[in-house]
Formats: C-alpha cells, structure tokens, sequence
C-alpha cells in the first residue's frame, strides 16, 4: 500500500490513519509467535478437547409428509422478468408471466449500487453501502439516505395464480396472466389461502419441500453450472383437463374445416 508520504507498506502519519480509517480501514493486528514449549501444551490442550468433545449430533433426515389441511409452505421470493406467451395442447394462447428465482440482494438491489471492491480488507461487506455518515458535524445520517429497506408502501396481491410450468434447471416460474409491477421487481410467492382444503389435498403437493433420490440428486449438475442442457422432460407442465373448443366444435361444426372443389 502507498500512501501520501511516498512510503510503500506504512501508514504515514495519524491523520492520514484516521483518514482510512473513516473510509472503513482497519489496520491488521499484529500476531506474535509462541515459543514452542507453550505451543506445545496448548496443541496437547486442544486434542484433548477435540476427544471428550460429544459427537455431532446426526444430519437430520428429509422425508414427504403429507399436505393436511391445517399445513403451510413457506413461500419464495421471485424476480419478475417478464411476460411470454405459449399454446396448450388444445390449441388455447396461455399468457405467461415469467419469474426468476434468485438471490434477494438490499441496496444492490433497491437503489442500484455497484457495490465495495471484492478486494483484501473487505470482508462480508462486498454488498454494504460504505459509510452513512458524517463527523461530529452533523452527528447525523441525512433524511433521505438511500439504504435497505421496503421498495415501497403499498402491496398488490393477486390470488389464486396458476403455476402453469416450471423450469427446475433455470428457477424460472411461468404463471399464468399477469401479476402487478414492472420487470426487475421482486414478489413474494405463497400458496393461495382461498382454495378449500380438500382440494389442495388433491393437488399432491410436496410438503414441506421436494426430496429428491441419490440418483436424481448425483445426475443434477452443480450450482450455478448454466453449460448442462437442461432436461426437457424434467420441465412441468400444467396440463389442461378440458377442451375450451369442445363447445363450438358440438354446436357449430367448426371442426375440423372440409373445403369443397369450387367453392
């Protein structure tokens, strides 16, 4: 490190010291070596902590329970990225919303920060917003301060949304229609309340997570590994049980279309 005095690896005077430090400095400890007889016995020491330490208590174990009527998921936030369209196996136009789920970032996110260098010194503080205040004058954070918090006062909610397909190897959601706010914002996905219980208990939902085997587990690619195609028949897709066309197609014949010679 140079500072001002032209000396390379010092601080320089206090002031300029204190200078870094407002910006977040901290000067390294110093550490001092053990002789090795006292070295010795506090290595000893901690073996035989290490062996009259109890065992770690075991992994706990994931299994499906079943989704009962009193039963809640806990919800996941979403990244609103956009809307698409698709067509059913009938024929029918879907309008799809498109949610990514992601990291959940703070002022990153909300206000567009580019973040603290990703350097020595800056441990657990890649994504804090720095320094918030002044000196003595004015012993005060300023109204006003863009720092974490709500994005916003008001909340929108829309009920009863079907996941109409589900993307596992991208954590994209596709939801049917449109949901409130504008690309980029985040949202909150929860199982609707207004659905009866027993009819979620004939959806066969996974509670309170999905478990997968040790082979689906091994042949899953590694986080973050965007080069592995992604299985087609790993994508869920919300099937439509009726024909929105069976109607007209009894009543009017419009089904299938038979064109005569010179008409």
């Amino acid at each position: 490190m140079r500072c001002g005095d032209g000396r390379t690896g010092s601080l320089g005077s206090g002031w300029q010291l204190e200078q870094l430090r407002a910006f977040g400095y901290r000067p390294p400890k110093p550490q001092f070596q053990l002789p090795r007889p006292i070295a010795a016995i506090v290595q000893d020491k901690i073996r035989a902590h290490r062996r009259k330490a109890p065992p770690p208590p075991p992994a706990p174990t994931l299994e499906q329970r079943p989704l009962k009527d009193a039963s809640l998921r806990v919800g996941c936030i979403a990244t609103k990225a956009g809307m698409t369209q698709e067509w059913d196996e009938h024929g029918v136009r879907v309008p799809l919303t498109v949610l990514w789920i992601d990291e959940c970032q703070g002022v990153m996110k909300r206000w567009g920060f580019k973040g603290m260098p990703a350097t020595h010194g800056h441990s657990l503080s890649h994504r804090s917003p720095g320094s918030i205040g002044s000196r003595q004058d004015p012993g005060r954070v300023w109204k006003g301060k863009k720092l974490p918090g709500c994005m916003g006062n008001e909340r929108r909610t829309v009920h009863n949304c079907l996941v109409y397909k589900v993307d596992a190897a991208r954590n994209v959601l596709y939801v049917r229609g449109q949901v409130p706010g504008p690309a980029g914002k985040s949202l909150f996905l929860r199982d609707s309340r207004l659905a009866a219980p027993a009819l979620r208990a004939t959806w066969g939902l996974p509670f309170p997570t999905h478990v997968p085997s040790a082979e689906a587990e091994a042949a899953a690619p590694a986080p973050g590994d965007v080069t592995a195609a992604p299985d087609p028949a790993a994508v869920s897709v919300y099937r439509n049980p009726a024909d929105p066309y069976l109607s007209y197609r009894a009543d009017v014949d419009y089904f299938p279309i038979s064109w005569k010679k010179g008409e």
